[in-house]
């Protein structure tokens, strides 16, 4: 909880730190599909990283994750003061999605 505080302390940083997570668990999608360019060329210095998640997320846990934090974006832009919270709450989500044992 101190952590997000430090990483939230900027006003819209709760949104910075959605989007990012969003992009990653799209990104992680596409590549647990098959998708052509599921990895981004850029990230060839996390490539290790992006390859464990891989391994460690079935394509159903991302699916719900990525509704997740769709949604909680959805709502930081229509409610900014709960902003906080709403984005806290979501990355709790899709941290107990990683230990689930969703059906694919």
């Amino acid at each position: 909880d101190a952590s997000l505080r430090h990483v939230f302390a900027g006003a819209a940083n709760f949104q910075v730190v959605l989007s990012a997570a969003l992009r990653h668990a799209l990104e992680l999608h596409r590549a647990k599909a098959g998708a052509e360019g599921g990895f981004r060329a850029g990230w060839n210095k996390q490539r290790d990283a992006f390859e464990k998640h891989l391994r460690l997320w079935t394509e159903a846990a991302l699916r719900t994750a990525i509704e997740v934090l769709e949604s909680a974006l959805t709502q930081t832009r229509r409610e900014p003061g709960l902003g906080h919270s709403l984005a806290e709450q979501a990355l709790w989500e899709v941290a107990e999605l990683r230990g689930a044992r969703l059906p694919n």
